[in-house]
């Protein structure tokens, strides 16, 4: 998935990956796997947002979780 934050799409794509990530308790494989694609793919995604990024590790550390770098 290719995708710049400054296209038009770019808003829908990541609230759909940031909803996905909370169905799945912030787990990126089963997310990944569902859009076949890598779990390094769909974090390179979230990284490119750093308010996302910082969001989906307090979630998964909240749970518990490693944070990912």
């Amino acid at each position: 998935i290719a995708v710049s934050e400054t296209n038009r799409d770019w808003p829908p794509i990541l609230a759909e990956l940031l909803n996905r990530l909370a169905i799945c308790d912030w787990e990126v494989a089963p997310v990944a796997q569902d859009l076949t694609v890598s779990s390094s793919q769909l974090i390179k995604i979230l990284k490119q947002s750093s308010i996302a990024w910082i969001a989906v590790n307090r979630k998964r550390t909240a749970l518990g979780k490693h944070a990912f770098k």
